[in-house]
């Protein structure tokens, strides 16, 4: 029976009241009373619309993200990482000028093959561009001014030098005293590597109408630039070429005897010396056409000078056969008189060096005596007086070779003279066309070698690159964060809007109140 009487005492009546006082001050009669119950019965009464009005506030608040993407929208950004696979000279230091006892080394900071500091700003270049641009077909015509613009190089830290930054920030955070010496005596060195950034949307930085290319065409056009760049390296660096043809130009049926055979002899040791002069790698590289390498096509042209040249050269100019021997004498005489001219200016050049050598005064340095308070002098070499010192040695070396090229000629000129050829110019002539035919053949050997090894990846790729980085996302995608933001967004307000609408009653009945009272008061 208790538990039955606090039943009943707990149960709210139906008809009762929950009031809410707004704005209750003391004395006040303008508080509003407001009935939750009636605000939530109007709520009840008007599910139906306002569900209708929170459908258009949901719908609102998921596209006008969308609709605001397409007015803002990010342009699409590609990048590629750049890593340099080419190995750097490094000289001896003891000797300098000897470039064989130069040691090749993989390259593991941001420097060119010669060893100076990669000069990165030539990705951006009218050569790199217009050759990146040249047989590129587009939807759009992008210009070189325009994608320049577009193209952002970024280097990367090595670990040491981003340790340091890191801790001379901090220092500069502490307000440390030294943090800006360091700062600023701070020497930075850069990974093998570096990022190519391509951004879509060519035209002027002002200019509200730009040309936007796919994402297809855009990462090939990225492509094309960083192969243009490592085709500028190749180029600017590698030192590398195909042999000069010097034998093409010797006409056997214009030329004499003699002249032809000059010409012959000295292009074979031109093509010998470039075949001398490549590196050890490219000498030991194996065709894989042939068989053969650089020092086997050496050998060949050794054989190819001893046996057919150097034999058949010695013989017609021993023998005195020619042609036409006046016409040999006359091309002897004139030569005779320009290598001593070239001669005499050389041997000038060489008193006028020798002459400043012996009055040029090097810089003066004072030097301190350890544990001593003495000091003694001492001259350093400037970089004129070395200079000056090597020009002398190649003033020396090319007169000793005029002074052999003036002997040869007048030998030659006493065996001319003589009065009768020791030899048959037509089995001289055969002879030579054997020996022209049979060093066109070793040049085109050669040529065709260094081809297939110039064009191989090793000596064709100074830098290797990755697959451009960056997918643009599609409208959903992309507004995915602000499209649910705009919905809690328009469920927020709908609420907001039901609630208000069955709560503004109870303000208008406050009024009719207060009008009634009035009335009955009059």
């Amino acid at each position: 029976m208790d538990n039955q009487e606090k039943d009943k005492r707990l149960t709210i009546d139906k008809d009762s009241k929950i009031q809410v006082v707004v704005n209750r001050s003391a004395g006040s009669s303008n508080a509003v009373e407001i009935n939750l119950a009636r605000v939530f019965h109007r709520m009840k009464l008007k599910k139906r619309v306002f569900a209708w009005v929170l459908v258009l506030c949901l719908t609102v608040g998921l596209c006008a993200p969308l609709l605001l993407y397409q007015f803002t929208k990010p342009e699409l950004t590609l990048s590629s990482v750049v890593t340099l696979k080419y190995e750097v000279l490094t000289p001896d230091e003891d000797d300098p000028e000897n470039e064989d006892r130069a040691e090749m080394k993989p390259v593991t900071t941001l420097t060119a093959p010669d060893g100076k500091d990669l000069d990165l700003s030539q990705v951006t270049s009218a050569y790199v561009l217009q050759n990146a641009l040249s047989g590129l077909t587009l939807s759009q015509p992008v210009s070189v001014s325009n994608l320049r613009t577009n193209i952002e190089v970024q280097r990367i830290l090595s670990e040491d030098s981003r340790r340091m930054q890191e801790v001379a920030s901090s220092m500069l955070a502490d307000k440390s005293t030294n943090a800006y010496t360091q700062l600023q005596e701070l020497e930075l060195t850069y990974d093998n590597q570096f990022v190519v950034s391509l951004t879509n949307g060519f035209g002027e930085p002002d200019s509200r109408k730009k040309i936007h290319l796919t994402d297809e065409e855009l990462g090939l056009l990225l492509e094309q630039v960083l192969g243009a760049y490592n085709s500028y390296l190749v180029s600017a660096y590698r030192g590398v070429s195909l042999p000069a043809d010097e034998i093409s130009f010797i006409d056997t049926q214009s030329m004499d005897l003699p002249e032809s055979l000059a010409l012959l002899q000295t292009a074979a040791e031109n093509l010998y010396d470039y075949c001398d002069g490549l590196p050890d790698a490219m000498k030991e590289y194996r065709s894989s056409r042939t068989g053969k390498t650089v020092e086997d096509w050496m050998e060949t042209l050794q054989t190819l000078e001893d046996v057919n040249i150097n034999y058949l050269y010695a013989h017609v100019l021993s023998g005195g056969i020619a042609r036409d021997r006046d016409a040999m004498l006359r091309t002897y005489q004139y030569k005779l008189r320009t290598t001593r001219n070239e001669l005499e200016e050389t041997q000038q050049k060489t008193a006028e060096t020798a002459a400043l050598l012996e009055n040029y005064k090097n810089d003066e340095i004072l030097v301190s005596m350890q544990e001593s308070e003495e000091t003694r002098s001492t001259r350093a070499n400037t970089n004129y007086y070395n200079k000056m010192v090597l020009e002398q040695v190649e003033n020396f070396e090319q007169a000793a070779k005029l002074e052999t090229g003036i002997a040869d000629l007048e030998n030659s000129l006493a065996v001319l003279t003589a009065a009768e050829a020791s030899g048959d110019p037509a089995d001289a002539q055969a002879e030579l066309e054997t020996a022209v035919a049979a060093a066109a053949a070793v040049y085109g050997g050669i040529r065709e070698h260094m081809t297939e090894l110039l064009g191989n990846a090793e000596n064709t790729h100074y830098a290797e690159y990755t697959i451009a980085q960056g997918k643009s996302k599609n409208f959903l995608a992309a507004s995915a964060r602000n499209m649910v933001l705009g919905a809690v967004a328009g469920i927020l307000i709908a609420c907001v809007l039901w609630f208000m609408s069955a709560l503004m009653p109870e303000f208008q009945l406050k009024k009719e109140d207060e009008a009634v009272k009035e009335a009955k008061r009059a």
